[in-house]
């Protein structure tokens, strides 16, 4: 599907559907609180900005975190930020390894910058 406007299609870059992602991330604990039963949380970007569900974009958070962080409430934001930060470069580590669609280009360029992880 191209064209202005068009939607990428549903399914998988590099073997891991995007669905797949929050699945995965629903298998990891709470970023803060590390604690399982979690919430994929869009981050550091809204769903409703990016609509796009890449690894790069998620973090694990429990529902009552990720309702914070959606607020905006402080300290919680802050401190998520600097864990997100931390989570999605790992997260970019993996990408040659287990083939996870990570996100769009430049999500995983705006990641390779802030971590200093470089792909090869």
């Amino acid at each position: 599907m191209e064209g202005r406007g068009a939607r990428p299609l549903a399914g998988t870059t590099r073997g891991i559907s995007k669905p797949a992602n929050k699945a995965i991330i629903r298998r990891e604990p709470c970023l803060v609180l590390q604690r399982y039963g979690v919430d994929p949380c869009h981050f550091p970007y809204r769903r409703s900005d990016i609509h796009d569900d890449g690894m790069l974009f998620l973090i694990p958070l429990t529902r009552y975190l990720h309702d914070l962080v959606d607020n905006y409430v402080e300290p919680y934001r802050t401190q998520v930020t600097q864990l997100a930060a931390h989570y999605h470069a790992r997260k970019l580590l993996y990408w040659q390894q287990a083939g996870l669609y990570l996100g769009p280009e430049w999500r995983i360029r705006e990641v390779e910058e802030y971590s200093g992880i470089r792909r090869k």
